[in-house]
């Protein structure tokens, strides 16, 4: 019996944890509705660069998650990052179907690929882009081109026009 019961205390942590996943994901089910599914997944980095900067952008929130200057160095002959990690904000904050408040800073967006891209020769960019059906996205286009340090940025909202503001009579 002793050994039974040690047994059933050396299952309980993933028990809990099981618990605690299934409840997590029917929370944020009612929270995110149909966006809930982008709500867990693992920042993952891509590049985009030209001669002059290297844009990183980050799966996770489909932003620009650092910026490099490549032709000029600190005075310890570093890099300048212009922006580096979490300390940018950078999304769509809306309320969708069911007054759900919806963030697109904590929701994570998929590329078409990881291949780092570059844009010396011809512009190049990449899409990120928040699949929520078939027919129904939000997309964030970086495009770089050769010689310039502007970074051209286009979203693109697909099927999305049940977004708006907070209805004022539900509360």
């Amino acid at each position: 019996p002793i050994k039974e019961k040690a047994a059933v205390v050396e299952n309980l942590p993933d028990t809990i944890t099981q618990t605690r996943q299934s409840y997590d994901s029917t929370a944020a089910a009612k929270q995110l509705g149909a966006f809930a599914m982008y709500a867990k997944g693992t920042k993952e980095l891509y590049t985009i660069e030209n001669d002059l900067i290297k844009l990183t952008l980050s799966s996770k929130g489909g932003r620009p998650y650092s910026v490099e200057l490549k032709k000029y160095k600190t005075f310890s002959r570093k890099p300048v990052i212009l922006f580096n990690g979490d300390s940018t904000k950078f999304g769509l904050t809306f309320y969708e179907e069911q007054n759900r408040l919806i963030s697109t800073n904590d929701l994570f967006f998929k590329a078409p690929d990881s291949l780092p891209h570059n844009a010396t020769v011809h512009a190049d960019s990449i899409t990120m882009r928040l699949q929520v059906a078939d027919n129904r996205y939000i997309e964030f286009q970086y495009t770089l081109k050769p010689g310039s340090y502007m970074v051209d940025f286009s979203m693109n909202l697909k099927g999305m026009n049940n977004i708006g503001t907070r209805d004022p009579n539900i509360l």
